[in-house]
């Protein structure tokens, strides 16, 4: 029921999700290279691109469907490619590696320098995982090792934002994909178990808010709270036993105050001793004495 529910997510688990059995890369004929997190020391180096071949990547999961670019100079290429919508972070920035590395592979280029960037050094750690269980880190090891059978390739990795003209152009393209571009079948990225994840959690919370909404009952709860919170949840999670037991206490109604003992015979008078008009309950306290 809850797959059904969402036809493009169906479609996409139709033509594989992304895990996979393991495979092993001991031996990588590429390089990479994870360079200094200080992006102001790449700022003050005045960096420019070395001699060679030269290739910027970027992803990009700011809107629902994801997108990717790559981008270069020397050779003039652009590209902008359209995900899909359940294409994570770290799979975008994967998909324009992927897609970069096929580019350079129908160029036939031999005995070049090649370098590549990228502003992602989760997912360089990726390309220097030994054993990988997702098809899409191993698509692009493989391809990557096809280039470098025939060339010298290094990927860098390159701050994000920091004035780097390729880098900037490759975001700008990232952006386009996700904006303008339909995915397509060489550009197909399976299903990560952290989308599938993510979605069962948003339907979970949607159905507890839908429950609350057409309940009935709880009337102490409904009167302090507007709408179940996962915030206060995780917060009250977090309290010493002791602590969650008095506030679930207040929050319920279920505190020794007049009207609740009254209600389980254990006092006459349920109106507040201080007014003498509403009943004492917690919602009373906060609303007329807090």
């Amino acid at each position: 029921m809850l797959l059904t529910e969402d036809r493009v997510l169906l479609g996409s688990l139709s033509k594989g999700g992304d895990a996979c059995r393991a495979e092993w890369h001991p031996h990588k004929r590429f390089k990479v290279n994870l360079g200094t997190a200080d992006t102001q020391a790449w700022v003050d180096s005045k960096w420019s691109p070395p001699h060679g071949l030269v290739w910027y990547t970027d992803g990009s999961k700011r809107c629902s469907p994801a997108g990717a670019g790559v981008w270069s100079n020397r050779p003039s290429v652009e590209k902008a490619l359209g995900l899909g919508p359940h294409v994570t972070p770290l799979q975008t920035e994967l998909a324009a590696l992927r897609a970069c590395a096929r580019i350079i592979l129908a160029r036939q280029d031999k005995g070049k320098v090649i370098h590549i960037y990228s502003d992602s050094r989760r997912a360089l750690r990726a390309l220097l995982k030994h054993e990988s269980g997702s098809r899409l880190v191993n698509d692009c090891i493989e391809l990557m090792d096809k280039v470098a059978t025939c060339n010298k390739l290094k990927v860098f990795w390159i701050p994000g934002h920091a004035g780097i003209l390729g880098n900037e152009k490759a975001d700008m393209l990232a952006k386009q994909g996700c904006q303008t571009m339909a995915p397509v079948e060489e550009d197909h990225v399976g299903v990560h178990s952290d989308y599938i994840k993510e979605l069962i959690q948003k339907r979970a919370d949607r159905g507890v808010v839908e429950s609350w909404s057409s309940g009935m009952g709880t009337r102490h709860t409904r009167s302090l709270l507007r709408e179940p919170s996962r915030k206060l949840a995780d917060e009250l999670v977090s309290l010493s036993r002791v602590k969650l037991r008095a506030l679930l206490g207040l929050i319920t109604g279920h505190w020794p105050l007049a009207a609740y003992l009254a209600r389980i015979g254990k006092g006459d008078d349920p109106l507040c001793p201080r007014c003498g008009l509403m009943e004492e309950d917690p919602h009373h306290l906060s609303t007329k004495w807090s």
